[in-house]
């Protein structure tokens, strides 16, 4: 046996002796009484003796009463009635735990599909953001070539402008490259190549013949088609030709315009040549020694 149940049976032994003496005691009191006499012969007895033995029983019962407590603190630190105690608790709260825990689990199954829902939200409004970078730039392009478009367009309403000034021997000549009489049907003509060439032949006459006062509405028209025909094609298929003041006049290079020196080097460029992307000259530049 366990010192705690040798402890438990001692103080059971002590609270059994105690009581057998209480008994013990008040037996013979009431023994010291006597049966057959008159109550009045009862009244002898002297009230001190009474209050005495009264005070010995209430004294006896309270500490009957401290050692039943004490017996049960003792009976109250063994294991097996804690653990019996916890079973009595959790036999009458497993029912209310019980409901707490699916409560519980219910709760965790809504905060995990609001968190699911939470991510296809966001990778739907990742998808979006894509999207609108991708129109945003598109947008930035666009707006971009139109802006170019325009600013082109200007242009071709300013040269078209400039060739109506000209003089009418010049426009009747240029009847046969540019037809129709608006901005639009200008530029179909002056952005094809064969009319771009026919012109460039046309200037260089008119430089050749000595008639120079129209040729910077000429030369702007022409450089103006000929980048613009370039930009039909992804990669451009000709290029003008590298000229520069001061250069060494080369018959295989250039051509040497009206009033000029037979050698020398090269003081006006009237008219710019261009070539191939490859380096074959189309057409010679013209220049003045």
């Amino acid at each position: 046996m366990g010192k705690k149940g040798t402890n438990r049976l001692c103080t059971y032994r002590i609270i059994k002796r105690k009581v057998a003496k209480s008994d013990g005691q008040i037996a013979n009191w009431v023994k010291k009484v006597p049966k057959n006499e008159p109550l009045e012969d009862q009244g002898a007895i002297s009230n001190s003796k009474i209050e005495e033995d009264f005070e010995r029983s209430v004294k006896m019962n309270k500490e009957l009463e401290d050692d039943f407590t004490e017996a049960l603190m003792v009976s109250l630190q063994e294991e097996r009635v804690i653990e019996r105690i916890k079973e009595i608790v959790e036999a009458g709260s497993f029912s209310q735990v019980g409901e707490l825990k699916e409560l519980l689990r219910e709760k965790e199954k809504k905060i995990a599909k609001l968190q699911q829902e939470i991510q296809s939200k966001q990778e739907e409004i990742s998808e979006y953001q894509i999207m609108i970078h991708q129109l945003n730039e598109k947008m930035e392009f666009y707006f971009n070539e139109l802006q170019k478009r325009r600013a082109d367009y200007r242009e071709a309403e300013e040269l078209y402008e400039a060739v109506q000034r000209l003089s009418e021997n010049t426009k009747n000549s240029l009847k046969g490259i540019f037809k129709g009489s608006s901005v639009q049907e200008f530029i179909v003509c002056g952005v094809q190549y064969e009319n771009i060439s026919s012109l460039w032949d046309f200037i260089k006459n008119e430089i050749m013949e000595g008639r120079e006062q129209e040729r910077g509405i000429l030369r702007a028209l022409f450089q103006y088609f000929f980048q613009e025909y370039n930009k039909t094609y992804d990669t451009p298929l000709y290029k003008l030709q590298e000229v520069k003041i001061n250069e060494v006049f080369r018959e295989n290079l250039y051509i040497r315009a009206l009033n000029s020196k037979i050698s020398g080097n090269i003081t006006d460029i009237l008219l710019p040549g261009y070539m191939s992307i490859n380096g074959k000259t189309i057409k010679k530049s013209v220049v003045r020694i």
